[in-house]
């Protein structure tokens, strides 16, 4: 599961240097592998033609050379022939010298005079991109995102087959005075898709999908004549084509298309969405459908598959812990705890109000409610107040068992041990192990910060993370096994255990990864935004969201990142995984049913 161990090459150069000859080698054929990492722009001389190893990753660090607050470090080649050749299982990766790449952070890979070979290569954080001038070349099932450009080609001959567009500030495909073949691409969240200056009318666009964007096709201000798009999926407006005074006309032939994007290389794809009234901060998943809440105290029942309302509700105010289904005697339920101090118990299936129960008021009384359960014919739930309470579920009411008090609000999701043990996490820094028909205390585990995220339970185990960023492993009767430090504060983000990994989220925004035995750390990745939700495992793939509201997918045994969608100003929802279908929530007030899908093969 550890990322391979590969040597680093790191190039200081003052200025813009050209790079020195290999020792034994000709100056004119480079090759790298490994880990690159490039501190100043790297201009290699005239003819040299540089060949990039499959997994190789270069880094590219900031430098601000004409102060307009963008990165400059680039490389530059002329004469020459850049082959960068990566496979889905090892791709080869340009970003930013500092993780998580943004847009601007570096600035370009560069070809003037020569040719360019680019397969499965990835080109992120920078400010031009994949800049070519007089060039020809190929480029197939690449990804270029989160550039402030994504391309800037001129009079050039390029063919873009199977590549992915996705998340450029500017510019997703930049072009004039070329003639260009751009085929089967996904152009998805830039604010221009394509945009041509001027003189492209010999390229040809066909069979790409436009999705996402503020605008999916531009016309410069110097652009001339007309054009007829060959046949295109345009789920985007086309209305703003051209600018203002321009005679230049556009024919837009819309058509349903299928397969965009890199083969064999898993993408999000949103199928549909939802709006809710307030932010979407929890939802819950099973086969009867989709329940979502919101700070607009509104609760819906959605359908899987096409998220068509089956049932709703609306109660006294805010609710933003997940809503827990369950059944008793084969009827379905749902509890829910609302800010109104509420712990409601409703019909599963029309979501009709059977019983509740109104928690007293108490300083803690803002923000996280924990998310009930049911199980064993009961109803458990934790509340604001620092109290435990266990309900049993009589001919559709509640009937009030026990209460256990704590010291501290509890605000973590509760959870069940296979011995029957009710793991309850408090701020005041203890896990507390109750008896579901007593709620007597079983065992407690002090930790030295307030536990704000629910347990993972894995036969025996117990892991939680605390908001001092630190990870506990515990084993029977809450004894210690090991503790690990995370890269940040641990709020909301409870842990997954699955196929032998332990997966955590950090309030900075690193997900880690855990042999659950040990506690070493597998590897850790820097994602944008902190993350307060658990991730979801998808087939081979983790859906993590952060509270930047990007939506991840990360290859699962190594962390590298496959894609990400902007789903709204933040997300801390978990997201849920059912099947092949993936579901999430977000701010200001949208709930999104995805597919994980790639050109060649859908997951």
């Amino acid at each position: 599961m550890k990322r391979a161990a590969f040597p680093v090459l790191l190039f200081f150069l003052a200025g813009c240097a050209s790079l020195p000859a290999q020792k034994g080698g000709d100056n004119r054929e480079l090759n790298w592998s490994g880990e690159i990492r490039l501190d100043k722009t790297l201009k290699l001389s005239r003819g040299t033609s540089l060949t990039i190893a499959p997994g190789t990753v270069i880094r590219l660090g900031w430098a601000d050379e004409d102060g307009d607050g963008l990165g400059d470090t680039s490389i530059h080649l002329e004469g020459g022939k850049l082959t960068s050749l990566g496979t889905p299982e090892a791709p080869i990766l340009f970003t930013s010298g500092q993780a998580p790449a943004q847009a601007g952070k570096w600035g370009e890979l560069r070809v003037d005079f020569g040719s360019v070979e680019l397969k499965y290569t990835v080109i992120e954080g920078s400010t031009r991109g994949l800049h070519l001038h007089f060039c020809s070349g190929l480029v197939e099932d690449s990804i270029l995102r989160q550039n402030h450009d994504g391309t800037r080609i001129g009079e050039s001959t390029m063919v873009f087959r199977r590549c992915l567009f996705s998340g450029q500030e500017g510019k997703g495909f930049n072009s004039r005075a070329s003639r260009n073949l751009v085929e089967n691409c996904l152009f998805r969240g830039n604010k221009r898709g394509i945009f041509l200056f001027e003189g492209d009318e010999g390229s040809v666009f066909r069979d790409n999908v436009f999705t996402g964007n503020e605008i999916p096709f531009r016309l410069g201000d110097f652009y001339e004549g007309e054009l007829k798009l060959a046949p295109n999926r345009w789920d985007d407006p086309t209305d703003q084509y051209r600018p203002e005074g321009s005679t230049a006309r556009v024919e837009f032939v819309n058509a349903p298309v299928t397969g965009a994007g890199p083969e064999n290389w898993p993408l999000l794809w949103v199928k549909w969405k939802v709006p809710m009234e307030g932010y979407a901060d929890a939802l819950t998943a099973d086969e009867s459908g989709v329940y979502a809440v919101s700070f607009g105290g509104e609760l819906k029942r959605l359908a899987l598959f096409d998220g068509s309302l089956l049932a709703s509700a609306k109660l006294l105010d805010t609710l933003d812990s997940p809503p827990a289904p369950g059944r008793v005697n084969n009827k379905p339920y749902l509890a829910v705890q609302c800010w109104n101090r509420g712990i409601y118990l409703l019909d599963g299936e029309t979501l009709k109000e059977l019983d509740s129960f109104v928690e007293t008021s108490s300083p803690a009384d803002d923000h996280r409610q924990s998310s009930p359960l049911i199980a064993g014919g009961k109803l458990f739930a934790a509340t604001w107040a620092g109290k435990v309470r266990g309900f049993a579920i009589t001919g559709g009411g509640l009937e009030n068992l026990w209460e256990f008090a704590a010291g501290g609000p509890f605000r973590g999701d509760l959870a069940l041990t296979a011995r029957g043990e009710l793991l309850a996490p408090s701020g005041d820094g203890s896990l507390y192990a109750l008896g579901m028909d007593d709620g007597a205390k079983k065992w407690e585990y002090k930790a030295r910060a307030p536990l704000l995220s629910g347990a993972e339970i894995f036969e025996e185990k117990v892991f939680i993370a605390d908001k001092g960023g630190v990870l506990h492993s515990l084993g029977e009767n809450g004894k210690l096994l090991w503790k690990s430090a995370l890269s940040g504060p641990a709020w909301y983000a409870r842990p997954l255990l699955a196929e032998g990994v332990l997966y955590q989220g950090d309030d900075d925004g690193g997900l880690s990864a855990f042999d659950p035995a040990s506690g070493s750390l597998l590897y850790r990745v820097r994602l944008e935004g902190g993350i307060r939700s658990r991730p979801a495992l998808a087939g081979g793939t983790l859906a993590v969201a952060t509270a930047k509201g990007f939506l991840y997918l990360l290859r699962a045994a190594d962390g590298f990142i496959l894609d990400r969608l902007e789903i709204g100003e933040s997300s801390l929802a978990s997201p849920a995984v059912l099947g092949k279908l993936l579901f999430a929530g977000s701010r200001p007030g949208m709930i999104f049913g995805l597919n994980i899908e790639s050109a060649g093969k859908k997951n």
